[in-house]
Formats: structure tokens, C-alpha cells, sequence
């Protein structure tokens, strides 16, 4: 049987995870050659609230990056439409809220906030981490939340993102995101004709950990050309 999936698409990882500290790093440059679309995705780690990722697709005439520009970009925000995050609640007072909004694609599909008081799920009010985790229970099928002594980890179901914010009135709840992903997804069309070669340049606001992978859509031979193994 013919791997149809594995003839069309190839994987390459023009960025290995690492750290980038408010600074930006450009990846290796890839052939262009054959390609029909090209889905750049880039996977981060911690970062704290408000810090940004961004994801510019360069192309360029040669391997070497000769003549490199920006194609498009996607900029990414902590906390905001991402994958997983954590809520921190060591030290919490009577008002102190925490609002949780889930989404698809640009869609919202639930959105609640919770406040600190006696746990009840259904009044959305909670009283330590355990609690929290109740409310989203009781409000959300599109997230997964799990205690862990004074923290709440929060996990998007595939398909969704998150948005987590918190307000704070007798106590200090913090708020920071452990994976997030951002996407540039580009056709052959949208490179110059003189174009050979693109790569990926993450740029981030504070410390995270980055990785690109291009998921390359190529042109199909037809059947009568296709070469049997030997």
C-alpha cells in the first residue's frame, strides 16, 4: 500500500528547542524546491505573563540566507490563546478571581470567572487550588485542570486554546504559561519567484524555550510515474 501521507508531506525541524532571552534567532535555511504549501509551526515553553514569541518566515536566494526578508509572522502572547498554563495560588484573599476563556481557532467557546471564597462549583467560587480546579470542572468540557498542592495546571483538549488572567483584591495570584503554539502557513504563491530557500526567526520578550518544525505539503507524481521499490 502506498504511504500517501509520507509521499505529500515531509517534516523537517529548521530550529531544535532552546532557550532565547530577549533576543532573537534565525533557524537553518531550507529548499523551497517542489513545495506546494508550507506549515510553520513554532512550540514554546514557560513564559511569564505578557512576555511575547514571534514567528517571522524568512526567504532568501540561497542556503546561506543570501538577500533574507520577511514573508509573514505570527506573534504570540503569554497566557493568551495557548496550550497549557499555570495559576499559582500560594496566597489568596476574598475577591480574587480567576477567568478562564477557551477557543477555537478565533471562536470562544466558553469563558467564566471564578472567585476566591468557600468552595462551589456551581457558584463558581472556590477556596484553594483543589476547589479551583472543581469550577473549571463544572464550567468547561474543553480543558483539563489539575491541582498540585497551591498550583492549577490548566490544559487546553486538542483543537482549543486557552486564555487565563486573574485579578487579585485581598491576596497575589499569578498566572504563567507552560506550552503555546503559533502557526504562519504559507503558499509557494507567497514567495518571490527568486526565492529558494526560507527559515524560521523566533524573537521573544523574556526567556522561553523554542522550536520550529516546517511541514512541508509537496507535489504528488502521477501514478504512471511512480518508481517501484528495488
Amino acid at each position: 500500500m502506498s504511504n500517501m501521507i509520507g509521499e505529500k508531506y515531509r517534516v523537517v525541524m529548521p530550529l531544535v528547542g532552546q532557550s532565547i532571552s530577549n533576543t532573537n534567532v534565525t533557524g537553518t535555511y531550507h529548499s523551497i524546491a517542489g513545495i506546494t504549501r508550507v506549515l510553520a509551526i513554532m512550540a514554546g515553553g514557560a513564559a511569564a505573563a505578557t512576555k511575547t514569541f514571534t514567528l517571522d518566515i524568512l526567504e532568501a536566494t540561497s542556503i546561506a540566507g543570501a538577500g533574507a526578508a520577511s514573508v509573514d509572522s505570527a506573534v504570540g502572547t503569554a497566557n493568551i490563546k495557548v496550550k497549557k498554563v499555570t495559576v499559582a495560588l500560594a496566597s489568596t484573599g476574598t475577591g480574587d478571581t480567576v477567568t478562564v476563556t477557551t477557543y477555537t481557532g478565533a471562536t470562544v467557546i466558553d469563558t467564566g470567572t471564578f472567585t476566591q471564597g468557600s468552595t462551589d462549583a456551581a457558584a463558581g467560587t472556590f477556596a484553594n487550588a483543589a476547589g479551583l480546579v472543581l469550577c473549571i470542572a463544572y464550567a468547561f468540557t474543553t480543558c483539563l485542570s489539575v491541582a498540585s498542592t497551591t498550583n492549577v495546571l490548566i490544559d487546553a483538549y486538542d483543537g482549543y486554546s486557552i486564555t487565563v488572567s486573574s485579578t487579585n483584591s485581598g491576596g497575589t495570584i499569578t498566572v504563567a504559561t507552560n506550552e503555546s503554539v503559533v502557526i504562519v502557513d504559507l503558499s509557494r504563491e507567497d514567495f518571490a519567484a527568486t526565492t529558494t530557500h526560507i527559515a524560521p526567526k523566533v524573537t521573544t520578550t523574556g526567556v522561553g524555550i523554542m522550536s520550529v518544525v516546517f511541514v512541508i505539503e509537496t507535489r504528488n507524481l502521477p501514478v504512471t510515474q511512480s518508481v517501484a521499490a528495488s
